[in-house]
C-alpha cells in the first residue's frame, strides 16, 4: 500500500516501522528486519547496539616520538568505505569526547576523522597520551544530520 511503511531503497521491499515485512519483492523466504539495541541521548546523538561488528581495538601501544612526547598508537578492523572519529573518556560515567589524531607516527595530531578506502584493513591512529587513564572510543561514523 503506497504512503504506508518504510521502502528500502536497494531492493523496494516495505517494512512497518518495527522491521516487520509488509511487502518483499524478493520472494519466498525474505524475512522482516532485524532489530538492534538502540538509545538517543534526546539531542543530537543515536548509539546503536549492532552485534559482531567488532569494532574493538585491537592493540594499544606507547610510542615515543620524541624525547619529550608520548602518543598511543590505537590498532582496530577499518571496513571499506567507512569513516571513524577517536573519543576519549576518563571514566565510564562521563560521555566521550571526540579527540584529535595522528595518522602517522610522528604525523601532527590534528586529524579528526579518517575514511577507510576500497579494502577492509588494519588501521593505525596515534593519539597524544595526555592522561594517565581513562578509555578510548573507536567511532564508526554512518551518516550525520544536518
Amino acid at each position: 500500500m503506497p504512503g504506508s511503511g518504510m521502502v528500502c531503497p536497494c531492493h523496494g521491499s516495505t517494512y512497518d516501522i518495527d522491521g516487520t515485512l509488509i511487502y518483499g519483492v524478493l520472494g519466498p523466504g525474505q524475512g522482516s528486519l532485524r532489530q538492534y539495541n538502540a538509545a538517543f541521548d534526546g539531542a543530537d546523538l543515536l548509539k546503536i547496539e549492532v552485534p559482531g561488528l567488532n569494532l574493538r581495538i585491537k592493540s594499544i601501544a606507547v610510542v615515543t616520538s620524541t624525547p619529550t612526547s608520548r602518543r598511543l598508537r590505537l590498532t582496530f578492523p577499518g571496513f571499506a568505505g567507512s569513516d571513524y572519529r577517536v573519543r576519549y573518556t576518563p571514566d565510564l560515567s562521563a560521555a566521550p569526547q571526540a579527540v584529535p589524531f595522528a595518522i602517522t607516527p610522528g604525523g601532527p595530531a590534528v586529524q579528526t576523522s579518517l575514511h577507510v578506502g576500497a579494502a577492509n584493513t588494519v588501521v593505525s591512529v596515534w593519539v597524544d597520551n595526555m592522561a594517565t587513564r581513562g578509555f578510548y572510543v573507536i567511532e564508526l561514523v554512518v551518516g550525520q544530520v544536518g
